[in-house]
């Protein structure tokens, strides 16, 4: 069996273009995410799932350039790009994440994945079915066959943009378990992805005090005691949610 994460990126993106090539001390935020995933104990592969416009064919260059493996697919439908990507790969089970979450936990993906078999679910995810955890550290899994069945079932515009979003809308139809949030206090203004380039700057932040091998425990405490950098995006939240280009394709 099969077990891989499927990145989401894009140079396009609408709120920040670009972002997931930004860098950290010459380092893009991509490759940063990918030897991140790449620590987890019980991933066998992390992939790349861009897209075919000529504005990625920079990304794919420096894909193929450091040996990180990546698909091609449709630009609009992000749906059918993490799918194509699944076959053309032989992944069994998608852990499905985003490229502006450049210091995503392997720790947690590796909870998802356990908690995914131990609940003999269909999906099981930390920020859609309810938040128990930070943009940034979203983490989805679901098999290969489940986002298969979904293709099948929808054509809705916001369905294919979204990737699982119809599995967790449709619980009649599949098994859905929302992974249990941390142990420890998060604050609710805390915001871990790069969606602005404010976001990017508190990424960076983190990175130059904990460095990229930092858990999401350590980001959590180091934030908690350092609220100045927790509150430099921490109202973002609001600005995300009215943003109409939300609900376009950002990766």
């Amino acid at each position: 069996m099969n077990i891989s994460a499927i990145i989401e990126a894009r140079m396009s993106s609408s709120r920040f273009p670009g972002k997931v090539m930004e860098k950290f001390e010459e380092k893009p935020m991509i490759q940063i995410m990918v030897e991140r995933l790449r620590d987890s104990i019980l991933l066998d592969d992390v992939i790349v799932a861009t897209t075919t416009n000529t504005n990625d064919d920079s990304l794919c260059s420096f894909l193929e350039s450091n040996n990180i493996k990546y698909y091609r697919g449709s630009e609009d439908n992000v749906l059918e790009r993490v799918l194509d990507t699944a076959k053309n790969f032989n992944v069994d089970i998608i852990v499905e994440v985003t490229g502006d979450c450049p210091i995503l936990d392997p720790i947690i993906v590796d909870q998802s994945i356990g908690f995914f078999f131990k609940e003999k679910a269909d999906y099981v995810g930390n920020t859609c079915i309810t938040s128990s955890y930070p943009r940034g550290q979203d983490v989805k899994v679901f098999t290969t066959n489940t986002l298969s069945d979904v293709n099948n079932r929808t054509n809705d515009i916001n369905d294919q943009e979204h990737v699982s979003l119809f599995i967790y809308n449709n619980t009649d139809l599949y098994r859905c378990v929302p992974f249990p949030p941390p142990s420890f206090t998060v604050d609710p203004k805390t915001r871990l992805t790069v969606d602005y380039k404010v976001d990017l700057k508190v990424v960076k932040i983190i990175l130059e005090k904990l460095g990229e091998k930092c858990s999401f425990k350590d980001i959590n405490s180091f934030l908690l005691n350092n609220r100045e950098v927790l509150e430099l995006n921490g109202n973002l939240e609001v600005a995300y949610i009215n943003d109409d280009t939300r609900y376009g394709s950002e990766n």
